[in-house]
C-alpha cells in the first residue's frame, strides 16, 4: 500500500506519511495478509474437497478446519475495526492516494465477511452429515430392548437372551461414539460462536434429534442387557442375590418406566435369594430410595440422581450434547454388574445443547 503514494499537493508531497498513519497503514497490510493465508488454507481443505465430493475426516471438519475458520473469524473482525476507524477515516481525508486504498481494502472486507458465511455453513452442512452417520452405526449396533418382550409387557426370556447376548460391548461402543461427537460438536460451535444454537439450527436440529433419540434408546438397552446379564446367570442360584441389588440400587422402577416391570420382578426374585437379614437390609433401603430420591457419587467424582430420566435431550448430545451437544455422559466398562464378568455402566442423563 505505501509504495507508489502520492499526495496531489504538490506543498505537502515532500513531507511524506506521518508515523501514526505508516503504522495504521502497516497494520492494515499484515492483517490482510494473514487474513489471505487463512482464506486460502479452508479453500484447500474445507471447500475445495468439498466441491470434489470427496468425504472428509472428522479431524478435519471438527479440529482443523474450525480452528482455521476461528482465525478467519479474528483477523476478519481486527480488519473491519482498523479499515473503519478514525485513524484510517483520517488519512483518507487527507488526500493520499495508495495503489490500494483504504475504500477497496474495506469492500474485500465485505467479501471476506462472505466467504467466511459460506465456510461456516459448509461446516454445518459436514457435521450434520457424520452425525447422521455415526447415528446410523449406532442404531445397527444396539439391538432394540423391545424383542424382549411381547405385546403384553411379558419378558421372552428364551429370545431375549438369544438377541442381547455379548452384545454389552456394542451397545457401549455405538452410544459412545455418537457423545463423543456430539460433545466435540458442541466445543466447536461454541468456539465459532455460532448462532443460533446447533439445537435450533435448520442445517443440524434434526440430525441431532435423531442422534439423542438413539443414544435414549441405547442407554435403555444396556439397562435391559444388564438385567437379563443377571437373569441368565443367576436365576437358578442364590449366590447372585447381591449383584441383583445392587443393580436394583442403581436402576430403579421409576427410573426407566418404559421397560416393563416383568424385567424388573426377575432381578427382584433374584435379590430375594439372600439369608432373611440381608434381605430386609436391602427391602428397607429400597423403600427409603424410592421415598427419597438421593444423589450417588459416582467414580469419576460427578453425582447421577436415580430418578433422572434417561431420555435425551443434541444435548441439546443431540439437546448439549449437547448445554450444547450439555449430552449424554459416556458409558463406562467398569465393575462388573454380576460376579461372571459382565460390564456395569452408570445410566447417561439427557441434557440441553
Amino acid at each position: 500500500m505505501l509504495p507508489g503514494a502520492t499526495h496531489p499537493d504538490e506543498c505537502t508531497a515532500g513531507k511524506g506519511i506521518g508515523l501514526d498513519d505508516a503504522l495504521m497503514l502497516l497494520k492494515l497490510q499484515c492483517v490482510a495478509r494473514d487474513l489471505s493465508c487463512v482464506a486460502a488454507r479452508l479453500q484447500t481443505i474445507l471447500l475445495d474437497p468439498v466441491a470434489a465430493k470427496a468425504c472428509l475426516s472428522h479431524d478435519t471438519m471438527l479440529t482443523s478446519s474450525v480452528h482455521n475458520l476461528a482465525l478467519l473469524q479474528a483477523f476478519l473482525s481486527e480488519l473491519d475495526q482498523l479499515v473503519d476507524g478514525e485513524t484510517a477515516l483520517d488519512f483518507e481525508r487527507q488526500g493520499w492516494h495508495l495503489p490500494c486504498s483504504v475504500d477497496s481494502l474495506r469492500s474485500w472486507t465485505k467479501l471476506m465477511a462472505i466467504f467466511s458465511g459460506r465456510c461456516q455453513a459448509e461446516l454445518l452442512r459436514q457435521w450434520a452429515s457424520a452425525l447422521a452417520a455415526v447415528t446410523a452405526d449406532c442404531k445397527a449396533s444396539v439391538p432394540s430392548w423391545r424383542a424382549a418382550f411381547d405385546k403384553d409387557g411379558k419378558l421372552l426370556e428364551s429370545l431375549a437372551l438369544q438377541v442381547f447376548s455379548g452384545k454389552h460391548a456394542a451397545i457401549v461402543s455405538g452410544h459412545n461414539r455418537v457423545h463423543t461427537f456430539l460433545a466435540t460438536m458442541n466445543e466447536a460451535a461454541k468456539l465459532l460462536a455460532i448462532s443460533p444454537r446447533l439445537k435450533d439450527n435448520d442445517a443440524t436440529r434434526n440430525e441431532i434429534a435423531l442422534a439423542l433419540e438413539e443414544m435414549s434408546q441405547a442407554s435403555l438397552a444396556n439397562v435391559v442387557c444388564l438385567a437379563l446379564d443377571l437373569v441368565g446367570k443367576f436365576k437358578d442360584d442364590s449366590s447372585g442375590a447381591k449383584s441383583a441389588q445392587e443393580f436394583l440400587a442403581n436402576h430403579s422402577r421409576s427410573a426407566y418406566p418404559s421397560i416393563p416391570e416383568a424385567l424388573f420382578g426377575e432381578i427382584e426374585n433374584i435379590a430375594a435369594h439372600a439369608t432373611a437379614p440381608a434381605r430386609e437390609a436391602y427391602v428397607a433401603s429400597s423403600s427409603a430410595s424410592d421415598a427419597i430420591p438421593k444423589t450417588k457419587p459416582r467414580k469419576d467424582g460427578l453425582s447421577v440422581s436415580p430418578s433422572a430420566s434417561t431420555t435425551a435431550s443434541v444435548s441439546d448430545a443431540a439437546r448439549s450434547s449437547a448445554s450444547s451437544a450439555s449430552s449424554h455422559a459416556p458409558f463406562k466398562q467398569g465393575a462388573s454388574a454380576a460376579k461372571g464378568g459382565a460390564f456395569s455402566f452408570k445410566r447417561a442423563r439427557r441434557s440441553q445443547a
